[in-house]
């Protein structure tokens, strides 16, 4: 009896050993997990550093809102042209920076491959550096023109090799945030336009348009590592390591475990050159460069530079009787904080539904700011009951834009294509974005002449909604799947 009794209770410490040993795992693994998500708070800082260059490039997209009103004014102690600025000169002074936007890309994602993407960043910032400091004194409008030219080959080169940048230095679980976080600083530039533009001089307000710049040459020169993708890439092991544990809050095996899982997923596709001839054989691959295409042309044909270049101008054709600088400011306060609210969304709800949700959203609003002018300009109409429309509208759209068009085409573009494959997929797909971009800024005024801002309103919502419909049947959910998971989903629809 007592045997028996001994042994029960032999199994009931044995079980109560077992179970805490069970708790011991348990708690560890969730540790783990928690170091994990929470880990590598440098790297936050490594993407907020590197982000002070696509906040200058942001200020200069929108460089022309502040400065517009004040090249129309006929006092030449304000206006640094001496005259008014012609409607021609306007459409060629904002669509420029487009098209300089659509030639960086071209040799950026080369130089890239050749010098290393950290390399690439700095070398690209000195001729915005410059061509400010020049623009800051310009009193010829061609000077603005050559000027406006060259800051937009940084910001195409920005565009095309800071994203691709921040997938490298960050992990699957925060790559859609890192990612997201570069637009929260491109809209951030623009308030930073709206705000103090209006209440400096243009000499001045360029100046403070290049003070970021500097920044970020200093301290991203100097404290930042490259991407140890690039260093594994060219067999700098040592410093690949180097860089991973500055960016990871992990434990030296991690860190290897990490930078063998680097090795190995470049031994495997590094066995192909990346070139064009690649990229469209297999089905997958042409599909991916069909997505990201197609999503960055959606992210110009819905307008959304057009809109920002002129909104002081749209505002004055309004008629609101809200004040410009209240408007605009609201602006891009607005923008900000939806931008944000993406960057925190993207990796909880998924890439497809926020894309889904900003082109429905921005192509309903738009479409009522066109009705709106419809309206206006209507004889049959009054709209002084509806002032209040034209700002609730472009907050609609903006809002609606920002939570997904803005940032996660980029994002998904670094996603979806392996590493050889990178350079020349983001290049194709950058120099498609911008294109379309110098198309729309260029011939937005004009349109509007030809055909009222109306029909060039309804235009942008039309695009909107045949995105829409491409983004539902077309494009795979993108979160938390490495590159091979999302090739099989491409290769098999």
């Amino acid at each position: 009896m007592e045997s028996g009794n001994s042994d029960k209770l032999l199994e009931k410490e044995k079980a109560l050993y077992q179970n805490q040993n069970v708790r011991n795992v348990v708690k560890k693994n969730i540790s783990e997990e928690s170091s994990e998500e929470n880990s590598g708070t440098f790297l936050y800082i490594t993407a907020v550093t590197a982000d002070l260059l696509i906040f200058a490039v942001g200020s200069g997209f929108s460089w022309t809102a502040p400065v517009f009103p004040i090249l129309k004014k006929t006092d030449p102690n304000e206006n640094p042209l001496g005259r008014l600025i012609t409607p021609i000169e306007e459409s060629w002074v904002a669509s420029l920076y487009c098209l300089g936007a659509a030639i960086g890309p071209i040799f950026a994602g080369r130089l890239a491959d050749k010098l290393g993407r950290k390399r690439t960043l700095i070398i690209v910032s000195f001729p915005m550096i410059v061509s400010l400091l020049i623009l800051a004194f310009a009193q010829n409008i061609k000077i603005y023109y050559v000027t406006r030219l060259v800051m937009g080959i940084t910001a195409g080169s920005a565009f095309n090799v800071l994203p691709m940048y921040l997938a490298e230095v960050s992990e699957v679980h925060n790559r859609g945030t890192t990612g997201c976080l570069m637009t929260v600083f491109v809209v951030l530039g623009a308030l930073m336009s709206f705000v103090i533009g209006p209440l400096l001089s243009v000499k001045v307000f360029t100046f403070a348009c290049c003070i970021p710049v500097i920044l970020f040459v200093i301290f991203f020169g100097l404290f930042i590592p490259e991407s140890p993708v690039f260093l594994v890439t060219n067999g700098k092991l040592d410093k690949a390591e180097d860089a991973l544990i500055q960016l990871r809050s992990k434990s030296h095996v991690q860190i290897k475990e990490e930078l063998a899982e680097i090795e190995q997923s470049l031994t495997r596709h590094m066995a192909k050159q990346g070139n064009i001839s690649i990229l469209l054989k297999g089905k997958g691959l042409r599909k991916a460069l069909i997505i990201s295409i197609s999503l960055l042309l959606t992210q110009q044909l819905a307008g959304i530079n057009a809109v920002m270049a002129f909104l002081n101008s749209i505002f004055e054709a309004a008629g609101s009787g809200v004040s410009t600088y209240t408007s605009t400011v609201t602006i891009g306060a607005i923008q900000v904080i939806a931008t944000f609210i993406a960057a925190t969304a993207v990796e909880k709800l998924g890439r497809k539904i926020l894309l889904l949700a900003s082109t429905t959203g921005s192509s309903a609003s738009i479409f009522i700011l066109g009705l709106y002018f419809y309206l206006k300009n209507s004889r049959f109409y009054d709209v002084t009951n509806l002032s209040w429309l034209p700002l609730v509208s472009l907050l609609v759209y903006i809002v609606s834009f920002n939570l997904g068009l803005s940032c996660i085409p980029w994002t998904i573009t670094q996603e979806i294509f392996p590493s050889n494959l990178q350079s020349i997929a983001s290049s194709i797909a950058s120099v498609s974005c911008f294109t379309a971009s110098f198309a729309v800024t260029l011939y937005f005024p004009i349109m509007v002449e030809m055909i009222g801002m109306a029909k060039c309103f309804w235009l942008f919502g039309f695009c909107l909604v045949v995105s829409s419909l491409f983004i539902y049947l077309v494009v795979p959910e993108t979160k938390g799947k490495t590159v091979a998971e999302i090739q099989d989903i491409l290769n098999n629809t």
